[in-house]
């Protein structure tokens, strides 16, 4: 089997999903260029970023989210772990406790096959050698796709749309909390009251993007 697939590689080589180059061995689903065209974001008034959503990010999350490309989350994570190793040591993450995904709606999970937040975060956590609880924060009913609605429809949306059945995981640890996109700060806001009232001693977000109006 292997020596058929390497012929195969050989007659129809993968190429990046976005630019259409020829990938290396090392390489999944983006080409090394295409990744580093990705623009530099940073700290800000919500928390942390890694790059700008635009260009080859948003052509990449859009497949990885909607598209069912899940081999996006090797070089998207990528992404986010360089993006914590060149953090200033006051942004380090070291005081953290537990990574958290943002969770999906059990339905809006099961159609698309994976929580593509869990897959980053999981890379995440595995960077920084800490656990990754993907149940403790639960989406407890359907809403809307924030990407169709206005800023203070979005917020409406998610309004005490989390919860945390099992306070005694969570409280008096400090959580990074990862997403993918960061847009009006809606979705993670009310992430991070539901840990927080279930005792959280911090909440600090990290996503994969930020828009920038």
């Amino acid at each position: 089997m292997r020596f058929i697939d390497e012929v195969l590689d050989l007659i129809f080589p993968k190429r990046c999903s976005i630019c259409g180059s020829i990938l290396s061995e090392t390489e999944r689903a983006m080409c090394e260029k295409c990744v580093e065209s990705a623009r530099a974001c940073t700290k800000h008034e919500a928390g942390y970023s890694a790059t700008v959503y635009d260009g080859v990010i948003k052509d990449a999350i859009t497949k990885f989210k909607f598209k069912g490309k899940r081999e996006f989350s090797s070089p998207l994570s990528n992404i986010l772990i360089n993006f914590i190793e060149n953090l200033p040591a006051e942004g380090s993450f070291h005081a953290v406790d537990v990574v958290v995904p943002v969770p999906l709606f059990h339905e809006r999970q099961k159609e698309r096959g994976y929580n593509q937040s869990e897959l980053l975060a999981a890379r995440v956590a595995q960077h920084l050698k800490l656990p990754l609880d993907g149940n403790v924060l639960v989406r407890a009913r359907k809403t809307k796709p924030q990407f169709d609605l206005k800023r203070e429809e979005r917020f409406k949306n998610v309004r005490d749309a989390f919860i945390v059945p099992k306070t005694e995981e969570i409280a008096g640890r400090n959580v990074l909390l990862v997403d993918d996109i960061l847009t009006t700060g809606a979705t993670t806001a009310e992430c991070s009251k539901a840990l927080k009232q279930a005792g959280a001693k911090n909440v600090v977000v990290l996503t994969l993007a930020r828009t920038i109006e």
